[in-house]
């Protein structure tokens, strides 16, 4: 019998924004968030978040949404807006621990309804395996990755070993395509062809 398995799904991971609170550049970025999609466009999306909130935090309505949609298995990571991509090499460190322990957390209360990704710290390439090895460590099935971050494209040599070191566990490394622009005003690109091909998942899948 075949099993419906939403292979995109995310979480907000409270733990991450703990880590975070306070922190030297986090209002600078939020600031740049304004400026890049505008007043009103988060205005709208933070309503549209607000909403869901239930959803994307706590067990009993993503089980019962994922039984109205006839979705079996879904797999979790953090939210895209908990990459936070500004943040230095030991905060990054300590954000990617954080959703990895959360997103694990959440698998380990329906495990026959949800696997899971962990995070990696994609602005820091140095860090990406040892952050990759974590979500592994906590039975963790890969990573998402967006498909830029300040200064670093996927195609950089410097991201080698995290290309080498994923599929040597048979494990993925799932993309979130992102348009986003840096802080020096450079455009992030979607997946580049040497990269895409590192994600196998679709958004949906039957298995």
């Amino acid at each position: 019998m075949s099993r419906v398995v939403d292979v995109h799904a995310h979480v907000i991971v409270p733990e991450v924004e703990a880590v975070v609170a306070g922190q030297p550049g986090l209002d600078q970025h939020r600031a740049l968030d304004v400026r890049r999609n505008g007043t009103e466009s988060m205005a709208v999306s933070g309503r549209m978040v607000g909403e869901r909130i239930p959803r994307l935090t706590q067990l009993g309505p993503r089980l019962a949404d994922m039984d109205a949609a006839g979705v079996d298995v879904q797999v979790l990571s953090a939210s895209p807006s908990q990459y936070h991509y500004w943040a230095s090499p030991e905060l990054a460190m300590a954000v990617a621990r954080a959703a990895n322990r959360g997103v694990a957390a959440v698998v380990a209360e329906e495990p026959a309804r949800f696997t899971g990704l962990g995070l990696l710290p994609l602005q820091h390439p140095h860090l990406c395996v040892a952050a990759l090895d974590d979500a592994l460590d906590l039975g963790l099935r890969g990573a998402e990755i967006s498909s830029f971050a300040p200064g670093v494209e996927l195609s950089d040599p410097a991201l080698d070993p995290l290309w080498a070191r994923a599929p040597r566990h048979r494990r993925c490394c799932s993309c979130t395509p992102s348009a986003a622009r840096s802080t020096s005003g450079s455009t992030g690109s979607t997946c580049p062809t040497r990269s895409a091909s590192r994600s196998r998942m679709p958004s949906r899948s039957r298995t």
